[in-house]
């Protein structure tokens, strides 16, 4: 047992690692004696002084265990995303220190370090590394500035990989985690393996920083479409403490006291509203007058809560906004031309992301994107197997759940050059999937695109065939093309988008 080496930051965790390898002797010394017919003597207990008690990332490794006495390093590091460090604490001190100044040092969750330190130690070695780790170091904006680093100043490759899995708690009071496993190492194997949840596995010759079978690209954020494509926006932000959100039963209620305020009052529709169907209102003041505010209690009293609401904030940015307190704080509404609509986080049970067209009159939320002046070519592309393998592959997770992102997803997608009879089939075969969808009016996107698809035959076929239509305007064949090849050859249009912005 003495050839086991580790670091532990929690000194009781230590003492189970030491009981633990007791047992494992214990039970190794049984089955001995079993073999050799006579009686070993297992007590006194060793003290396994190569199990230390330390903060791993404060620590020299060398000075625990020499790399010529190493063959595989393992771990289960801290699950402490970004967004849940504070600034200024340790942990946050301790990702900047290892990293030092890479851009957007300060979007790595905590487990990279681990995966920087290990780089450094098996420089030079034939040493394995394996880490289970949170799912986010392999998708969104985490992967350019992680791995960039992993591959081009170590040099390591990803030798073996676990995709996305949700690892149940035992701890009742610990909700589920979603993980992945990646196994890498300077030596670059001939045979990789790929896992999925339940799988056997599958040999691969590359698998990408995205936990998929590809080159090693990364995809980073862009500002603006690399296709010049229309522009996508967050959806409005009120920033009001609910005072302009209307729930169906106020809305009745407004309705009753002043008739005369249905004008300023809009469909306000976010994720929710627009996959489920369900119903909220706002009050939309952005053309209305002074007088029109002075004249209404109502609008009045609303006004004047969310100025108060804005004053009171920590922020200083919402404070600013208290000067126009009938505005909403961000507005990205198109006055008078209809737009297409994409949820910012929607199930990844689901074959297709719902996403659709919207009139001017209804306000969008915060909780989607939106494309404004978007055709019906743009929604065929954007509805299609094509650009949901892209999404699925690139983008970031809540959860299991897909965060569509405008500019890790939508900006980066290498769209089609398709000839005009392509073109035109798109549009034809975009269209059918709204036709179909007008076929079911009293079921909501979460009916009509949940598991059950298949009782919505119409639906499904008009995506068949939109789907066949815009892999013909890629070149891609509708045979043998898999949806882990088609992402490759989208990594590699990206690569070559990127290189021709250069």
């Amino acid at each position: 047992m003495g050839q086991f080496y580790g670091i532990e930051i929690n000194d009781f965790a230590v003492t189970v690692a030491k009981t633990a390898l007791w047992i494992a002797e214990s039970q190794m010394m049984k089955e001995t004696e079993e073999i050799v017919l006579m009686h070993l003597k297992f007590l006194p207990l060793k003290s396994y002084t190569n199990i230390i008690e330390a903060n791993a990332l404060r620590i020299n490794w060398v000075d625990v265990v020499p790399k010529q006495k190493l063959n595989y390093i393992m771990g289960n590091p801290p699950f402490v995303g970004a967004r849940l460090m504070k600034q200024g604490s340790i942990q946050k001190k301790e990702v900047q220190d290892i990293f030092g100044n890479i851009k957007d040092v300060q979007d790595l969750d905590y487990v990279t370090c681990w995966y920087k330190l290990a780089a450094q130690y098996i420089q030079n070695t034939n040493i394995q590394a394996c880490f289970v780790s949170t799912n986010s170091i392999c998708q969104g904006s985490q992967v350019p500035i992680l791995w960039n680093v992993l591959f081009n100043d170590y040099h390591i490759h990803i030798n073996f990989a676990y995709q996305t899995f949700k690892w149940d708690s035992e701890s009742s009071s610990q909700a589920a985690v979603h993980c992945v496993i990646v196994g890498f190492a300077g030596v670059n194997r001939n045979e990789k393996w790929l896992f999925t949840d339940g799988s056997n596995g599958k040999i691969v010759s590359n698998i990408s920083p995205y936990l998929v079978e590809g080159e090693d690209i990364f995809v980073v954020a862009a500002k603006e479409s690399l296709c010049g494509m229309p522009k996508m926006n967050f959806g409005n932000q009120p920033r009001d403490g609910g005072h302009f959100v209307i729930k169906e039963d106020e809305y009745q209620e407004i309705i009753e006291k002043e008739l005369e305020l249905k004008k300023w009052l809009h469909p306000y529709i976010g994720a929710d509203e627009f996959i489920k169907g369900k119903k909220r209102w706002c009050l939309w003041l952005k053309h209305a007058s002074p007088k029109d505010i002075m004249d209404s209690k109502i609008l009045s009293e609303k006004v004047e809560a969310v100025r108060q609401f804005r004053l009171s904030s920590k922020a200083k940015t919402t404070n600013g906004y208290a000067k126009v307190p009938q505005l909403f704080a961000q507005i990205t509404q198109p006055d008078d031309v209809d737009f297409l609509i994409i949820p910012r986080v929607s199930s990844e049970r689901r074959r297709y992301v719902p996403i659709g067209f919207v009139t001017a009159d209804i306000i969008s939320s915060d909780a989607v994107q939106i494309v404004p002046g978007a055709t019906s070519y743009h929604f065929g592309i954007l509805t299609s197997n094509i650009h949901m393998a892209w999404m699925r592959a690139v983008c970031g997770r809540l959860e299991m759940r897909y965060r569509y992102s405008k500019e890790i997803v939508y900006n980066t997608f290498p769209w089609p050059n398709p000839t005009d009879a392509q073109k035109t089939k798109i549009e034809q075969t975009a269209q059918a999937i709204l036709d179909a969808r007008a076929q079911y009016p009293d079921y909501s996107f979460a009916d009509m695109y949940g598991e059950k698809m298949y009782l919505f035959p119409e639906l499904l076929k008009a995506h068949q065939n939109n789907d066949r239509a815009v892999m013909q305007a890629y070149g891609f064949s509708i045979k043998d093309m898999t949806e882990s090849s088609c992402v490759a050859e989208l990594m590699k249009r990206y690569q070559g988008l990127v290189d021709k912005e250069k």
